[in-house]
């Protein structure tokens, strides 16, 4: 199996986009947040590579050095996306919201709560009755 590994030109450019993002508050173009997804996966395949070699391949700092930079990546990620919605305008604000608000509603676990939620109000609704009963009739069921 061949050795996964980052080159200094993708370490220097991940360098540079998460500074980029994390210390100077800018926004990536869609060619730096692909980069920088792309560095992601090496990154995750590097650990999963890691993993299956029993970490005998890679020494500590080396592992920690990985991790260190997957992490940053993530942030990196996910900073950018956020300063790029800080960005945009009160209208377009609002059609991403929807549309993220649309997609939770369209999710398995959406609807799970959903179902959830019915079943508890209808939990509620039977004690309320079972109650008023009981205070009516002074006998349980």
């Amino acid at each position: 199996m061949a050795k996964t590994t980052i080159t200094e030109k993708e370490v220097k450019l991940m360098d540079y986009l998460i500074k980029k993002v994390l210390v100077e508050k800018k926004t990536l173009d869609e060619k730096e947040v692909k980069a920088l997804q792309d560095i992601l996966k090496k990154l995750e395949k590097i650990e999963k590579d890691k993993e299956e070699a029993e970490k005998k391949s890679l020494g500590l700092s080396e592992v920690v050095e990985h991790s260190m930079n997957k992490v940053l990546v993530k942030q990196a990620l996910k900073e950018s996306n956020a300063l790029e919605f800080n960005a945009l305008p009160v209208k377009s604000k609002a059609q991403k919201l929807k549309e993220q608000i649309d997609q939770l509603e369209k999710s398995s676990y959406f609807s799970q709560l959903k179902k959830q939620e019915a079943e508890e109000a209808e939990k509620r609704e039977f004690e309320e009755f079972y109650a008023e009963y009981v205070r009516k009739h002074g006998k349980t069921l």
